[in-house]
């Protein structure tokens, strides 16, 4: 319908328009909109280029922003692991001066090389401190100074555990004392208990540095001996100003900047003049993105903050574009963001911001858009005037072709005319000829489109038929006259379970599907009144007799010339299901609130915590109702507080949550009638996303029977008491809180309290030195508990004795339990055993004696059968204490030639000094050979090879220790002056070792082996090794041996010997 008025409307301009117009306005219009098609399309790939520009200088900086950190970070870690490698090592230690001087190198080193101009040496600037803290509480570290020299800093006993600082000289040593620094204990430092907590290399917080008020951070490990004890923790101070340095340097257009922060907002670096930090009253204070003084950065970080909500949500590199306005920024526009998210494998977490505006890239296309609109005037003016020229040409055969026209409009079709000149013309003049023709011609075509019109009308109504069938709610058509079903959907059969022989031309009525007359009712009025339902709820019946709940819509419409109602079916049993569930939920939690005995609360963050919320229990707890404490309509709960017990109710809750801690409190109220009742509270904080205290909740309890009974039992404890305060433990009790209930005399005077009763509803964190030794503590005592375990433990106390020594507690704790056996409490029992400890380390120390001792005089292997056989040192039999036979080992006998004649010489000291010398040398060869020496006779030296523990290249390692003989000797020779000459024997075979005696007890050996070997060295000759023929077999593979010949051996006749020379190469 609105084509058709389009089109006569257009008809009837065009005709009171003349032809001249007609000729010109198109062509100019044409013209026009060419121009401006090509202009708009050059500007819009201008945009397009601009986009993929952004996206590229975007990555471009944000990949050289990452290479910089990777790099600027990598030595620090490297740094660190030359620390741990040294202190691991004993190299680095505090309170020790090469220690010092190493970490001192360290920094020398990295200082050498920062006058280079190389872009890797400039990265050596990021580091600031490398230092050591033990667990001792100790100190030590080197650094820069502000005016760039080299610095030592410790905190230990010598400073009183006063953090010092000290110049150097250039070798490195302290010189003068340039600042103090009170109580420093690095135990407590960020940096250390991160490290300590992750067991590996990690990144601190970062923090402002004391020394130079610079933003720094910290790479820290923990370092553990290999039975895993923590040493300590080293650490690399990093100076995180460099990076904004080299920020600052990046080209981003012409405007553009770049900021990194953390996903807290708070900045790290950027390249304006913005320092990432600010002092509020002197104290450092870190400086979120979003208050930043640089409106750009300013804005930017709002975007992202509203954009993101969260900025943890950022996994992956984001390109952004936004718009500023004038309000927000004084050059509003569009910027190109990009956001790319930087971590590591040591908890570093940062976000990298680019942000360029769109006018730096967009200049040469504005100016191209402003040429192109001058070149559509240009074309336009030029169109305007050949179309008036051209129009002038056409127009006069045209006028002469308007008769004929107008006597074809009247039908006459048969007219003929004549056109000369242009050649259209002259075409359309023939066309007029053949008028009657064509419209014959489209009077068929028309009927052709006529036909193709139905059968597109076939093809919507298939279509509409396939949606019917295909959809997956129940669809019918009634007839509306008498509700009778003409078609339905498969999915209506599915659901109802009837088959569509027992649907077709039956009603609802007669298949019971409606569950309730009253619905029906109500949809047939709503279809009188509207014409249609909508979402309707209503129960239906299944052939199966199960009753579902479905959303009935429906409308009236026109099929055939009869109105019919087309219905669909939503079913929503499940979902209802699902709502009734949950207001039972809803139902069960509040009878139970309503049932509890006492008062759940939720209170308001505000200075009277007014109360939000409050359960049924308030009126038998305080006598008034909830709404008499909602919102203080009558009374604050905080008037209720009793008033010596407000100040400390309202301290423990403030103190609980500023630690972001549950808290439990015990005080008294005063009811409506004026009594006094005591109550027990637990609750906690409910905290925002942002870490903002939104509101109180918890809950309060009468107590006031059980403390009566507490009153009750007072006379009972004090006669305990009277036992208790004259034994000689230290004794105290807990109860299932772990909240203290009493102690004894001893235990209060350890503890430094002033009494017994004073410890009384105090708890670990009251009496202990830190929160952390609170938490051990507690954690322990709440295992006894709940595993219902006594345990029995000896430990070092805390703190030393009033004279200085260790002291050392016997500690026993016990749970507690009522008369059910359940458990309600701990007991603990302290006794000092120090003095006891100290004899058994006396003992300990004297027993180690003994074995060194024992170790000097008897193999390793013998010792530890000694000591299994609980150093049994003889029998009442006379049995050997230790006798083993051993099928083949290798005995050595070495004896000084010209030793004897130099003992009439030269005093007995200065003999006995020599002969230990060369003995010395003697089992410094018998230990690295893997030898066991048996004894030494006088200038005669014994060794062998195969026990007590077997090994089968004896033989091979007493010829190597016999061969490094002779050049000791040799070399020995030559220091001293002296002439001697070594005869050696060797030989091979079974023996038999043992230990015997019960006093000056040995081990020795015996059998023909240990003969011939000695006969070996007697009948050998100064300066050679002699060997046995069971030697010989057993080295002739690997060794220079040359046959001696047949010698009269002493009690085993003629024996073929050989002389060991050397070993083969």
């Amino acid at each position: 319908m609105s084509l058709k008025i389009l089109s006569s409307r257009l008809s009837w301009v065009s005709y009171k328009m003349p032809l001249r117009l007609v000729l010109v306005v198109p062509f100019v219009v044409q013209i026009f909109a060419v121009v401006g098609l090509t202009g708009y399309l050059s500007l819009r790939n201008g945009q397009k280029a601009v986009n993929d520009l952004a996206n590229q200088l975007h990555t471009e900086v944000c990949d050289r922003i990452i290479g910089h950190l990777n790099s600027y970070l990598a030595t620090p870690h490297l740094l660190n692991q030359i620390l741990a490698d040294a202190a691991v090592s004993r190299q680095l230690q505090t309170q020790s001066t090469p220690s010092e001087l190493f970490l001192w190198q360290q920094l020398q080193s990295l200082n050498s090389l920062k006058n280079s101009d190389s872009d890797s040496v400039k990265i050596l600037d990021s580091v600031n401190t490398i230092q050591l803290g033990t667990e001792q509480g100790e100190y030590l570290g080197a650094g820069f100074a502000t005016d760039g020299s080299l610095v030592i800093k410790a905190a230990d006993s010598s400073t009183n555990g006063d953090f010092h600082t000290y110049a150097t000289d250039s070798q490195g040593n302290r010189t003068e004392r340039s600042s103090v620094r009170e109580d420093y204990d690095p135990r407590i430092r960020p940096w250390y208990e991160r490290a300590v907590e992750v067991k590996q290399a990690v990144w601190s917080p970062i923090y402002v540095m004391f020394s130079n008020r610079m933003l720094g951070i910290t790479i820290s490990q923990a370092i553990e001996e290999q039975t895993g004890t923590l040493l300590g923790v080293v650490g690399t101070d990093v100076l995180l100003d460099k990076i904004s340095q080299f920020l600052s340097s990046l080209k981003i257009g012409q405007t553009g900047q770049t900021f990194i922060i953390e996903r807290s907002g708070l900045l790290v670096a950027t390249s304006t003049q913005q320092q990432p930090f600010y002092f509020n009253d002197d104290e450092a204070q870190r400086l979120l993105a979003t208050n930043s003084s640089d409106p750009l950065m300013r804005a930017t970080a709002k975007y992202l903050t509203a954009e993101f909500a969260d900025l943890s949500q950022i996994n992956q590199p984001q390109q952004l574009k936004f718009l500023l306005d004038k309000k927000s920024y004084s050059n509003p526009g569009n910027y190109f963001l990009r956001v790319t998210p930087f971590q590591d494998g040591s908890g570093l977490d940062w976000l990298i911001v680019v942000v360029v505006p769109e006018s730096d890239l967009m200049e040469q296309i504005n100016k191209n858009t402003h040429n192109t609109i001058l070149l559509c005037l240009g074309a336009l003016g030029l169109a305007t005037v050949l179309g008036v020229f051209t129009s002038r040409w056409i127009t006069s055969p045209i006028l002469r072709l308007s008769a004929a026209s107008r006597a074809i409009a009247s039908g006459e079709l048969e007219q003929k005319v004549r056109v000369k000149g242009i050649n259209e013309l002259r075409v359309l003049g023939e066309s007029f000829n053949q008028m009657a023709q064509q419209l014959r011609e489209s009077f068929d075509e028309l009927e052709e489109r006529v036909e193709e019109r139905t059968l597109a009308l076939r093809l919507s109504e298939q279509k509409f038929a396939l949606a019917f069938r295909a959809s997956p709610n129940p669809i019918a058509i009634t007839i509306l006259a008498d509700g009778r079903y003409i078609e339905v959907n498969d999915t209506f059969l599915e659901v109802t379970g009837y088959t569509k022989e027992e649907v077709i031309d039956h009603t609802s009525q007669e298949l019971n599907i409606w569950v309730s007359p009253e619905d029906r009712s109500r949809m047939t009025q709503l279809l009188t009144e509207n014409g249609e339902v909508h979402n309707q709820e209503f129960n239906f019946r299944l052939k199966s007799g199960e009753i579902r709940t479905g959303l009935l819509s429906a409308e009236i419409i026109n099929l055939g010339g009869k109105q019919c109602l087309l219905s669909i079916t939503n079913d929503i049993t499940e979902r209802k299901g699902v709502q009734e569930a949950f207001f039972e939920s809803q139902r069960t939690l509040s009878t139970l609130m309503s049932n509890l005995p006492g008062m759940a609360y939720r209170g308001g963050s505000d200075e009277n915590w007014t109360m939000q919320f409050v359960s049924e229990g308030c009126t038998e707890l305080t006598g008034y109702s909830a709404t008499d404490l909602i919102g203080n309509s009558l009374v604050s709960y905080e008037q209720l507080i009793h008033p010596e017990d407000k100040e400390f109710v309202r301290q423990e809750i403030e103190t609980a949550l500023a630690a972001r801690q549950p808290f439990q409190l015990v005080y008294r109220i005063i009811t409506i009638t004026g009594e006094i009742k005591w109550v027990w509270e637990q609750g906690e904080g409910v905290f925002s996303f942002e870490d903002k205290l939104l509101a109180l909740e918890g809950f309060i309890t009468d107590i006031t029977e059980r403390k009566q009974a507490v009153e009750a039992l007072a006379e009972k404890e004090q006669y305990l008491r009277l036992i208790l305060d004259n034994i000689p433990q230290q004794v105290f009790w807990k109860d299932r809180n772990l909240v203290f209930l009493g102690c004894n005399k001893n235990w209060a005077q350890a503890a430094q309290v002033e009494s017994p009763e004073a410890v009384v509803g105090k708890t670990d964190y009251d009496l202990l030195p830190s929160k952390e030794i609170a938490e051990e503590y507690r954690a322990k005592d709440l295992q006894i508990m709940e595993t219902n375990q006594s345990e029995h433990f000896i430990a070092r106390k805390e703190k030393p004795s009033e004279d200085g020594k260790k002291a050392w507690l016997d500690i026993t704790k016990i749970p507690i339990h009522d008369s059910e056996g359940n458990v309600v409490g701990l007991l603990g029992v302290l006794e000092d055993i120090t003095l006891r400890k100290e004899a058994e380390e006396a003992l300990q120390a004297e027993k180690e004696k003994s074995e060194r001792l024992l170790l000097n005089i008897l193999p390793e292997a013998i010792v530890k059968r000694l000591k299994q056989d609980h150093w049994e040192l003889g029998k009442s039999n006379g049995e050997a204490l230790i006798a083993e036979q051993f099928d083949e080992v290798t005995i050595m006998f070495a004896d000084i030639v010209g030793f004897t004649p130099l003992s009439a010489r030269i005093a007995p000291k200065e003999l006995v000094n020599l002969l230990n010398h060369i003995f010395s040398l003697f089992d410094q060869l018998a230990q690295k050979h893997g030898l066991e020496k048996i004894k030494t006779i006088g200038d005669a030296y014994m060794v062998a090879g195969g026990l007590p523990v077997p090994k089968d290249n004896h033989a091979e390692a007493i010829a190597d220790m016999a061969l490094d003989m002779q050049q000791a000797i040799n070399q020995f020779q030559v220091e001293t002056g002296e002439k001697f000459a070594i005869r050696i024997g060797i030989n091979t075979g079974p023996v038999v070792a043992g230990v015997i005696g019960i006093k000056k007890f040995i081990y020795d050996l015996w059998g023909d082996t240990v003969n011939v070997a000695s006969r070996m060295e007697s009948q050998g000759e100064p300066g050679s090794i002699q060997v046995s023929a069971t030697v010989y077999e057993r080295l002739q593979d690997k060794y220079l041996l040359e046959e001696r010949g047949a010698i009269a051996v002493k009690g085993k006749g003629t024996m073929t010997t050989y002389w060991l020379l050397g070993g083969i190469c």
